[in-house]
Parts: C-alpha cells; structure tokens; sequence
C-alpha cells in the first residue's frame, strides 16, 4: 500500500500519479532479496581437539610352557629303539672281536729285507703239514724261515689233537647212545650232531689259518696267526 506524498491519499500499487491531485507518485523503494549461499559449497566444520595418546601399558611375562608327557605308545617305541641300541652294541662287540682276533702282530720290520726276499718260497712250505720240515732243512740260518716254520707246527699240533679229541668225543657219545637207553640214545644222539658241526667249523678254521699263512709267506710278511701265533716251538 502506497500514499501520496502531496495529498496523503491511498494509492493503489503500481499507480504514477494520484488520482486526488494529480501529483507524481514516486516508485517505492524495493528491498534487496537476500543472497542465497551457493548450493555446492559446504559449510566449514570444526576440527575436533587432539585427544593425547594412552599410556603404554607393560605386557605382563609369558609363563613357562610345562614339559610335554609322552603318550604311552611313544614310551613303547623308545623302548624298542633301546632294544635295537643294545642289539647295535652286541653285534658290533661281535665285530670287535672278530677284529681283534684277526688283527693279529706283525713282526715284519724285526726281521732283514734280504731274508725275507730270498726265503719266501721256503716259508711257504711250513704250512703244508709235514713239509714244515723243508725251511728248516734248507735254510737253517733265516730267521724268517724259522718263524713261519714254527706257526706251521704250531697249526699242525692243533689241527691234531683238535681232531683226536673231536673223534673220541664222537666215538664215546656214539657207543652211550647204541648201548644205552632210548632216552639217552636221543640226547647222546643230539650231542653227537653237535660234536660234528664243531668239528666241521674246527676244520674250516685250520683251512683259513693254511690260507693265511702261506699269503704272508709269499709276501713277505712276518705276521702271526691268530689264536695260535703266540706259541713258540721252535726259536
């Protein structure tokens, strides 16, 4: 709603000049519209205080983990793993015996290179029975000779009353288990078995110990046979 400035009539809007007197009417001043904020920006927000760290806390210590029992089967196979230990250490007590019954002294560098090398082929001969009797014939002076000659011996004197034994034992068992009871016929009859396996290995052995002696013979060596090339005869 407008009034004239001159008369103080009522004007209706928009009007130019008042109808009363007549006068100019002046346009009415308009507001300014507000300024609208533009839709794409955003509002600045607050950055929220730094709030301090917590405090590190200590990391309480770990406690020991208990020993793990074995199950009971585990306790078995260790056992048995024992069992196969001793049977280890049993057989390689074999072994060591074995070795040491073999391993025999070798008195080589006792005796002169000369003598050696010019008496190989009579040593050779002491380990053919009764032929030990030709090294000490035909060089009575080698020192060699000599001592291959008194392992011959050695071996032949063992191999006889090894076998003169074996055979009495043999021939006694037999006449027990003829003449006697049928329970002792039996057992003397299991006795006399055994007797022969032992004569059979006795007679393997004299073999090795012949084989042995007449390889150190030939060449050269000046080494004992075992069991039985400690005994001294002839010297």
């Amino acid at each position: 709603m407008q009034f004239c400035g001159a008369c103080g009539s009522k004007l209706e809007d928009n009007v130019k000049f008042c109808p009363a007197c007549g006068a100019a009417v002046a346009p009415a001043a308009q507001e300014p519209a507000p300024v609208e904020a533009p839709a794409h920006e955003t509002p600045i927000q607050e950055v929220p205080p730094v709030q301090a760290a917590a405090p590190v806390q200590e990391v309480p210590p770990v406690p020991p983990i208990p020993p793990v029992q074995p199950a009971p089967g585990y306790q078995g196979q260790q056992s048995q793993g024992q069992t196969q230990g001793t049977n280890g250490q049993g057989h390689q007590t074999n072994m060591n015996f074995f070795e040491k019954t073999m391993n025999t002294k070798d008195a080589t560098g006792e005796f002169d290179p000369k003598d050696i090398e010019e008496n190989k082929i009579m040593a050779l001969f002491s380990y053919l029975g009764i032929l030990f009797l030709i090294p000490l014939l035909a060089a009575p002076n080698s020192k060699y000779a000599k001592f291959h000659a008194n392992q011959g011996v050695v071996l032949l004197i063992t191999e006889a009353l090894g076998s003169v034994a074996i055979w009495i034992v043999s021939f006694i068992f037999g006449i027990i288990a003829g003449i006697g009871p049928s329970f002792l016929a039996v057992i003397f009859g299991i006795l006399s078995f055994l007797v022969g396996i032992i004569s059979f290995v006795f007679g393997i052995a004299c073999f090795v110990c012949v084989i042995l002696g007449i390889v150190n013979a030939v060449n050269g060596k000046a080494k004992e046979l075992p069991l039985i090339g400690k005994v001294k005869i002839i010297k």
